[in-house]
């Protein structure tokens, strides 16, 4: 980042993005980007499904409380090794599949 806004450092050759954040280095393509911008914004997310992936982990966050910067009673804090995430409001719609509400605690299994 340079004075609030991000900087290319080099171009690549796909539509993904990637940077480096307080919860790790993450990857996002177009859609992604757009949905992290409507989420930054507090505006409507694109309807859309877009991908991120952090191949080395995150430092840990709250499922419940997407603000939360730090462990706490009730935030449902998980630190989560290399992973894949789907977001945009596409994902509320395939929720509908489910047998039920995404979980909002790791199983062990």
């Amino acid at each position: 980042m340079v004075n609030g806004g991000m900087q290319t450092l080099r171009k690549g050759t796909n539509e993904y993005t990637c940077m480096v954040t307080n919860a790790g280095p993450m990857c996002m393509g177009r859609v992604a980007m757009e949905w992290a911008q409507a989420w930054h914004n507090h505006t409507p997310p694109p309807y859309a499904l877009g991908f991120i992936y952090m191949l080395n982990g995150d430092a840990g966050m709250s499922n419940t409380d997407p603000l939360a910067t730090k462990p706490a009673p009730g935030n449902h804090w998980v630190k989560t090794g290399p992973h894949v995430m789907m977001v945009g409001l596409a994902v509320k719609k395939m929720t509908g599949f489910l047998a039920g509400p995404i979980p909002t605690q790791r199983s062990p299994t």
